[in-house]
């Protein structure tokens, strides 16, 4: 890259020794760099070269990728009824955040994702969690600016034919599959990114829904697919209370969630469909 004016730069360096590590971040380097070059939305750190050393040890897979200078992790914290969002600063210290002032951070994760799900492929970033630190932030000029620093998968939610006409059919279910699994595991977290799971509160829901919303706005005018949040709020609109529910039980039973993950979707799971109801009458 080009530097001028003194300008510093970033970097962080990947590695792993083990097999199935060597592995894992030779994939994270392949998606990584396939999704920049494909989607013009830079949310992802850009990455620059991969080799695996041969040492007395054995082998040693690296990648070079960049830094998000300015960019802290962030997870809910706290009990229920005091459950705030705490940032981790680089000094040690840390910074709380009521969550309905957090709520900006969940929307613009959700129109990542969401910008990064292929409309026509159905393929889409998987295997994300809070938990894991996945997401990071930072706050400039008054607003949360949100980056994704890792991909571990990305694929369909599942497999269709190789005729075209098949895979028209099924671009609105599959993009109601992954907005429903997207609504459930941006409420999701670790209390302070190790502990037990925790869902955050309904407010998640409806800035998890305009940060969709928002990138299929995006998706609109950049592809020509047409009014895609009014096609989809159509859709959306044509299921009953009960079906949602089948909807959300079907994805919990995809096995992306672990059982004290599905114990907490289970309880707010109507709840959360009502909600959602409510939202979508109102887009």
């Amino acid at each position: 890259m080009d530097l001028k004016n003194s300008q510093s730069c970033c970097f962080v360096l990947n590695g792993a020794v083990s097999g199935l590590g060597r592995s894992l971040i030779e994939t994270e380097y392949a998606l990584i760099s396939r999704l920049n070059q494909v989607f013009s939305k830079s949310c992802l750190p850009r990455v620059f070269g991969l080799d695996i050393l041969e040492t007395q040890k054995g082998r040693m897979g690296f990648f070079l990728g960049e830094w998000f200078s300015g960019y802290k992790e962030f997870h809910v914290t706290g009990g229920c009824s005091q459950r705030q969002i705490v940032v981790w600063e680089s000094d040690g210290s840390c910074r709380y955040l009521k969550e309905t002032d957090a709520l900006p951070i969940y929307r613009e994760a959700a129109k990542i994702l969401t910008c990064y799900y292929n409309i026509e492929t159905c393929e889409q970033i998987h295997s994300w969690h809070h938990a894991a630190g996945d997401f990071i932030v930072r706050e400039a000029g008054g607003r949360f600016q949100v980056r994704l620093i890792t991909v571990r998968g990305y694929s369909p939610l599942k497999e269709f034919g190789s005729d075209g006409a098949e895979k028209h059919t099924h671009i609105l279910p599959s993009l109601l599959l992954f907005f429903f699994t997207l609504g459930f595991k941006m409420r999701l977290d670790r209390l302070d990114g190790t502990g037990k799971s925790a869902m955050l509160g309904d407010g998640v829901i409806r800035a998890t829904a305009d940060g969709f919303l928002d990138a299929l706005d995006d998706k609109s005018k950049a592809h020509g697919f047409g009014d895609l949040r009014q096609i989809f709020t159509s859709f959306f609109n044509g299921f009953s209370l009960d079906q949602m529910i089948n909807i959300g039980t079907a994805v919990l039973e995809s096995g992306d969630f672990n059982p004290e993950e599905n114990g907490l979707i289970e309880k707010s799971l109507e709840s959360h469909c009502r909600i959602l109801q409510e939202i979508f009458k109102t887009v």
